[in-house]
Parts: C-alpha cells; structure tokens; sequence
C-alpha cells in the first residue's frame, strides 16, 4: 500500500502526476476537479494538527459536490471524479487518526457510487484499443486513463484482500482485463510526440490484456513469449510496476 499513499504528494505537481491520472497537456489548464484536488493534496502535504480539521472539512465538502452533481455530468467529467476519489481514499487511509476508519468508509461508498453512475453511461469500464480504436489524442487519454483506473482498482482489491490473510479469489476472472501503454506513450506532451510514440508502440505487437502477461511471465523460454515480455519490460511504468508485482506474487498462484 505505500506505493498507493504516495499518489496525494505525487499530485502536487503536474509533472508527477500519478500513473493512473493523465496531466492533460493537450489542455492550457486542468479540469477544475483535478485542479481542486491539488489544492488539497496541497494541504494534505503541509497539514499540522491545527489545519487538520479544516483539511478534512475541504475533503468532505468535495465530495459532497460529487454526489449533489453526479447525475448531471458526462462521463468524462464522471471519471475525473473518480480520479479525484482515489486520492482522497488514498490520504485517508494514510492518516491514521480517530475519525480515519468512518471517513475512508464513506469516500469508498462515493467512490462506487460514481463508478456505478459510470457504468450507467457507458456500460463497461475499459476496453482495448484494438476493440475501440481512439480516432484523436484526446479521445486516447480518456480511454487509456479508463485502462489505467481499472488496473488501479484490481490491484487495490487484491492488496486490500491479502493485507486481511485471505486469497484473491477475483483473480483469475481477469485475464481480459485491458493493460496499460507504455510510459512514453501515456507521458507525451503534445499531439506530435503522442503519434510518434503511438506509431511505435503499435509496431511493436505489445500484449493487450491481463492474461497475455501471465501467459508471458508463464512461458520464458519461448521466444516469442520472452521477446513481448521485454517489450513489456521495457516500457514500463510504475503502473506496470504494480501489475508485475500482481502477477508474480497472486496470478501467477492462480493461472
């Protein structure tokens, strides 16, 4: 879970945003929901135990306006409110005071709330970018940000699960799950830079989903298997980190 408590310090600068939320360069500024969250995990990072209150009190005010405005968003907006949502989650579980239990309760109650409102719109989560091809860069960062979150939220499940001494038993029903890109890819700043970057990622026959991974990690000493695994390997974020981690240490138990 350490890797997850450092998502809010990594949303203090656009330049290191998290893997699972896209700096939006195509964009002179965030989306305000974005935007508001930085300003939080702002305090969140400079908080003491005199500002604590109101920091909290800022959270919950959020999330308040997520839930008032849920059913009147598009799904784009409603996917950077679950963005935002993970971060929150994310402090709260990493701030163990007395009221933590109770309040990081509630932001995973919002949180598949405004998954479920989601769901609503578009009726699946993510899926591969040879199922539904991006016609534009921005189109791309919505649906990769969607693999991405998915991603996320297995590892979450999963961690949370084996962190309680019990199997991850949601595992082996993932092998379709969508993968991410690569980092280039995803860390392009303009239109030009995500094409090329694109180009090259496509030609180089990357695996798609979750269980050509494992299929891949299985198999080493075939050629073909070992040769996409260090495509894999080599582009590689920490995203990527995450799921290998998943991978050896659950799936490859259980595939």
């Amino acid at each position: 879970m350490q890797m997850l408590y450092a998502y809010p310090q990594m949303m203090l600068r656009r330049q290191t945003f998290p893997p699972f939320i896209h700096p939006h360069w195509h964009l002179k500024t965030l989306p305000e929901t974005l935007g508001n969250c930085m300003s939080l995990c702002q305090l969140f990072a400079a908080r003491t135990p005199e500002t604590q209150s109101f920091l909290w009190r800022m959270v919950a005010a959020e999330e308040e306006r997520f839930r008032e405005k849920l059913h009147t968003f598009s799904p784009h907006e409603v996917h950077l409110y679950l963005e935002a949502m993970i971060i929150y989650m994310m402090m709260s579980m990493s701030e163990p005071d007395s009221e933590s239990k109770e309040r990081t309760s509630r932001l995973f109650e919002t949180a598949e709330m405004i998954g479920s409102r989601f769901l609503d719109h578009t009726g699946s989560y993510s899926t591969t970018e040879i199922a539904e091809p991006s016609s534009t860069w921005q189109d791309w960062i919505f649906a990769e940000s969607r693999r991405r979150m998915s991603c996320l939220w297995l590892i979450i499940g999963c961690v949370i699960t084996i962190e309680n001494g019990k199997k991850c038993s949601i595992c082996s029903d993932m092998c379709s799950l969508p993968l991410p890109s690569s980092k280039l890819l995803w860390e392009a700043r303009s239109l030009e830079e995500w094409q090329t970057e694109k180009a090259f990622f496509d030609m180089s026959c990357p695996m798609i989903t979750l269980g050509e991974l494992v299929e891949a990690k299985s198999n080493t000493g075939n050629p073909v298997e070992a040769q996409r695994l260090q495509t894999w390997e080599m582009g590689s974020d920490k995203m990527a980190a995450m799921l290998n981690i998943a991978v050896e240490f659950v799936w490859g138990t259980v595939l």
